[in-house]
């Protein structure tokens, strides 16, 4: 019995250990936010090879936001390590509208959704 619950113990700090050391790289959405003293840009990007070299062949998802509802095109280039422009592609972005809800519910949840 003392066995198991020591290799149970070893096993969920061995798990721990691995799971603290995982890096994640977030957005700083926290950039994107206006208040304080000095009001920020309004704009985050990241990608989920945030600050890593990507492999070859390997797929990059890019995602931005911003607090400027006025933003109606956004472009995003893709650069060689030697600045060249490789690729560009240019999305226009829709207004934001608020789906129908029923009469019930509260502002907050309307807004947050």
């Amino acid at each position: 019995m003392k066995k198991s619950i020591c290799l149970v113990s070893i096993l969920t700090l061995f798990f721990l250990l691995f799971i603290a050391s995982v890096n994640v790289a977030k957005a700083q959405w926290s950039a994107i936010k206006e208040s304080g003293p000095a009001k920020n840009a309004g704009y985050a990007v990241t990608t989920n090879w945030h600050g890593v070299d990507v492999p070859i062949g390997q797929t990059v998802v890019a995602t931005a936001g911003t607090t400027d509802l006025s933003v109606t095109k956004i472009e995003f280039i893709w650069r060689d390590p030697s600045n060249r422009t490789i690729w560009v592609e240019s999305l226009n972005v829709s207004k934001l509208t608020t789906p129908d809800v029923p009469p019930n519910v509260p502002d907050e949840v309307i807004k947050w959704g």
